[in-house]
């Protein structure tokens, strides 16, 4: 079921990539006081505005730290690409002694921490492989969907949004410039969106979706790096309409170097966001069948963080 009281770690980063409550609170008010034509236009400029919205539109973050091609697959609706050939996390770990970058005198484990839902997510959190994936596999009806429908009391789309993401953590136990091994692997994303209208090709959007796909990692809730991008975006006017998404992203073997006082939390995390918008006449849902790694333990992906000297 959806945590709705549990505080979601990055709502308030990711969330300035959504409607604000704001702007729809102005449209609700244009609709209610009948001034149809400035809602309209209000409402036109928002479409368009969604429709270009992306990693940065996110307000307080360093731009160096966004790596848009950082974590990447195929477009929407493919059947997903070939395995890549990595190198092991230990490889990486050479890599840096034998280029001097760093002299080993501490090696942090950075271990599975969980997978957890937030917002109007429904599904089951996890601490273990579930049906051989690392995070969430979706084994019954309702698990890991996010539905909006009758909720809207007009024209105007009413917004619905959760969020599922995939832990791995570690505690800094010396203050000094640290380097994380990322784990190589394939990372895959599956599942489909529905919308759904009942207007004409001359009214507006009756339902949208979006889902967007993020590796984040950060040292006590300050970004160090931000990678991904969209993965889904649907809306209709008038159709009944379902689109697949599947996605395998290779994370590639490599090293990201930070600074971290002693008792960090050091993060690497895998996010999902799903989006829905929808009025009245509208129906937007989103469905998971899984997100994660495919793995035999929950220890398959875990990886190392270097203090170098």
């Amino acid at each position: 079921m959806p945590q709705k009281g549990r505080k979601d770690p990055f709502g308030s980063l990711l969330n300035g990539l959504w409607t604000t409550e704001t702007e729809w609170k102005k449209l609700r008010t244009l609709e209610k006081n009948g001034q149809a034509g400035v809602y309209a236009r209000a409402l036109a400029r928002l479409d368009k505005k969604q429709a270009l919205r992306g990693l940065k539109d996110i307000k307080g973050l360093d731009r160096k730290k966004v790596k848009p091609a950082g974590l990447w697959g195929a477009p929407s609706g493919s059947v997903g690409l070939a395995a890549p050939q990595m190198a092991a996390p230990s490889a990486t770990l050479l890599e840096l002694l034998a280029q001097k970058k760093a002299a080993c005198d501490c090696v942090i484990p950075c271990t599975f921490s969980g997978f957890r839902t937030y917002g109007a997510m429904n599904g089951p959190d996890a601490d273990d492989v579930r049906q051989g994936i690392l995070g969430a596999c979706r084994l019954a009806a309702g698990e890991y969907t996010l539905s909006n429908c009758d909720n809207s009391d007009g024209t105007w789309r009413f917004p619905l949004g959760g969020s599922m993401q995939l832990f791995f953590s570690g505690v800094i136990p010396r203050s000094g410039q640290h380097y994380l091994l990322l784990h190589p692997g394939l990372f895959w994303v599956k599942g489909h969106g529905r919308v759904v209208g009942h207007g004409n090709m001359t009214t507006g959007y009756d339902a949208k979706v979006w889902v967007d796909h993020y590796m984040i990692i950060d040292v006590n809730g300050a970004i160090v790096e931000l990678s991904g991008g969209e993965v889904l975006y649907d809306g209709t006017r008038s159709d009944d309409r379902r689109t697949d998404f599947r996605l395998e992203c290779p994370v590639e073997s490599r090293y990201v170097s930070f600074y971290a006082r002693k008792d960090d939390v050091v993060t690497l995390s895998f996010r999902l966001n799903a989006n829905t918008e929808a009025n009245a006449d509208g129906i937007a849902t989103i469905v998971v069948d899984y997100y994660g790694f495919p793995a035999n333990t929950k220890k398959d992906y875990d990886t190392l963080i270097v203090r170098s000297s």
